[in-house]
């Protein structure tokens, strides 16, 4: 998106505790150039106070890759899977459709091979398979596997990404508030609406973890730390996770190392294939080939189901990563004691509306069963309207009396 000095608009796209995406910053560029975007990555940085980010995707724009890694020294950099598939389905697409299993073949080579060897082999026997691929844009794509390909990324932690989805969704999140022909005030203004709007969804997550109860999935042990450590988006991820431990059998195959087989065809985000879990009980110590630990910071179904199978009822606390709890966020340096920022009026008001409606509606199910209970809520809603209302009017009069009583055209009062 441009605006009206036909300046590209790019945004910085971060995810919280709740796994929800959130606004770090945004740039318009006058040229995207290795130059510009030096300038822009660098400004970046002192808005962060000098600390960069773990990682970052982005598109395949190539002056700013050169840019992220002179500036980012210690950042990976990861190309959003989505665009580059998309450009590949529209270069050899006409070969997929001669090859109707090719599909299927190249996306189990990319998502389920969990070491570069691995993968590296596979892809030699797709190309012997597939003799139609040479000289094709799937040449290109092996070019640069090392900056999309999940196994070269699986230590690294993106949790729950492979594009810049974030960042498009947030585009078309932008283009219903900004009208691009608009001034550059009046976008710094409709931004900070957004901003606001991020900010009451964010206070509702955490109303909703501190207030909203979940049925358990399970009696496991393991499902209840989860649900009273998480917050509660991430502890449903986990939820979904523990939800494939029945898919699985597991089978000791060594000292310290189970494989898990699964017991169906066709396994969600998993595939077909069998995984090895290292568990050294003694030490607390437990990792599954896929990574997923390290990808996303939850703890996969593989490692829940040894968990279950060995009787562990308590996850180590170094599997319970603090960036998915409440507690994610600290508090600033030196604003301990001191009087914390203040949430915009209009944010704290969505916040409110949500809570109460979130409230209501329980109440509304718990007084459902009779009339006589419906009743009894429709007379407290009566009684606080009008002590509402008492209490609005009673604003109203002191503003008044406040501004009558304000200073003179003197400044004295």
């Amino acid at each position: 998106m441009t605006n009206m000095y036909n300046m590209p608009f790019a945004p910085f796209i971060g995810i919280n505790r709740h796994g929800q995406s959130f606004m770090l910053g945004c740039v318009f560029v006058s040229q995207e150039l290795a130059s510009s975007f030096d300038w822009v990555f660098e400004a970046f940085l002192e808005a962060m106070d000098g600390k960069p980010p773990d990682n970052f995707i982005t598109d395949q724009d190539g002056a700013m890759r050169q840019s992220i890694q002179s500036i980012f020294l210690t950042t990976v950099h990861c190309c959003c899977r989505w665009h580059i598939m998309k450009k590949a389905q529209e270069k050899v697409g006409w070969l997929l459709c001669q090859n109707p299993g090719l599909s299927d073949d190249f996306n189990y080579c990319v998502d389920f091979r969990f070491t570069i060897d691995e993968f590296e082999q596979n892809w030699a026997g797709l190309m012997m398979k597939y003799e139609a691929m040479t000289h094709t844009h799937f040449e290109k794509l092996y070019e640069y596997t090392s900056t999309w390909v999940p196994c070269y990324f699986k230590h690294r932690f993106f949790p729950f990404l492979q594009s810049t989805q974030r960042s498009e969704g947030f585009n078309a999140v932008l283009k219903r508030y900004v009208n691009p022909h608009n001034s550059m005030l009046n976008f710094v203004k409709q931004y900070e609406k957004i901003q606001n709007h991020i900010l009451a969804k964010e206070g509702c997550n955490d109303y909703r973890t501190e207030h909203l109860e979940i049925e358990l999935w399970s009696n496991f042990p393991i499902e209840r730390q989860a649900y009273k450590t998480y917050t509660r988006d991430l502890y449903r991820k986990f939820r979904e996770e523990c939800e494939l431990i029945g898919r699985y059998n597991a089978f000791q195959v060594g000292v310290d190392l189970f494989e898990l087989r699964p017991n169906q065809e066709f396994v969600a985000k998993y595939g077909s294939r069998n995984y090895l879990v290292q568990a050294r009980v003694a030490d607390g110590s437990y990792l599954c080939e896929c990574c997923k630990m390290d990808k996303d910071g939850m703890l996969c179904c593989h490692i829940l189901k040894v968990f279950t199978h060995l009787g562990v009822d308590v996850i180590p606390e170094r599997y319970m990563l603090r960036r998915w709890t409440p507690t994610a966020v600290p508090s600033a340096p030196g604003t301990r004691y001191e009087q914390p920022d203040e949430m915009p009026p209009q944010s704290k008001k969505q916040i409110r509306e949500k809570n109460m409606i979130f409230d209501f509606r329980k109440l509304a199910k718990f007084a459902s069963g009779s009339d006589a209970a419906q009743e009894i809520v429709y007379k407290h809603m009566r009684g606080a309207r009008t002590e509402i209302g008492h209490l609005n009017k009673s604003k109203k009069k002191k503003k008044k009396t406040t501004a009558a009583t304000g200073p003179s055209d003197d400044g004295n009062p």
